[in-house]
């Protein structure tokens, strides 16, 4: 078992631990619109490195490349 007094937060993808030198980026506002429960919930997103890069990926691509990954993934 690892010391975790190192760590300062939790990436909110991989769930990987991180210390504060790892994070690379993580949410400034953390009003989320919950549109299953239909209210607003408090929410901080963290990001390790990897993370940031596929977050960044995915936002910036589009539908049709969604698709072309989802089939990719389901074969």
């Amino acid at each position: 078992m690892t010391n975790d007094t190192q760590y300062t937060s939790v990436c909110s993808i991989c769930g990987h631990p991180l210390e504060t030198w790892q994070i690379a980026g993580q949410t400034l506002e953390t009003t989320l619109i919950d549109h299953e429960l239909r209210e607003l919930a408090d929410i901080r997103l963290v990001f390790c490195s990897e993370c940031r890069v596929k977050v960044f990926s995915f936002a910036n691509s589009t539908v049709e490349e969604a698709i072309a990954r989802l089939e990719a993934d389901a074969s």
